[in-house]
């Protein structure tokens, strides 16, 4: 919990029924909220980690034998933000500052459109992934046009 590296998932209902874009994000970053809440509670620091407790053949067991190309019944979301803070701009990569870092979260048959969301300092990289099952090449430029205006323009 106090690393650099600490991984969370959460579903967040993106509440398409408001329309009101000012009330949308108030609910969303409100559901955000009691996630970050819930996660940091004390309770939750008794969760332990499968890695811990299987051997790693078993692990290995287990992985090999799964279908990554089925699909359950239901699914915590297809839409899927990473967001990731790499901290101070303090990293150094063959001997000269980094100035950004980005990242392209994969997709599944789960996960049909992702974002990357990347910051180191004052820098911040957003990225798109998506097929074309999902999304073709005109509707995904819309999309991201979209998704730029919304974040200012950048």
């Amino acid at each position: 919990a106090t690393g650099r590296n600490a991984y969370r998932s959460v579903g967040v209902a993106l509440r398409p029924d408001l329309r009101d874009t000012a009330e949308r994000a108030a609910a969303i970053a409100a559901e955000l909220d009691l996630r970050r809440r819930r996660v940091t509670h004390p309770a939750m620091a008794v969760r332990s980690r499968t890695e811990d407790h299987v051997p790693a053949p078993l692990l290995r067991f287990g992985t090999d034998r799964t279908d990554l190309s089925v699909v359950p019944p239901t699914v915590t979301g297809n839409t899927v933000v990473s967001s990731v803070n790499r901290g101070s701009a303090d990293l150094v990569l063959g001997g000269a500052a980094v100035r950004f870092t980005a990242g392209y979260p994969s997709l599944s048959p789960v996960m049909a459109l992702t974002h990357g969301v990347h910051g180191l300092g004052d820098t911040v990289a957003v990225s798109v992934t998506t097929s074309p099952d999902v999304l073709d090449d005109a509707a995904l430029d819309r999309y991201v046009e979209l998704l730029r205006a919304s974040l200012g323009g950048l």
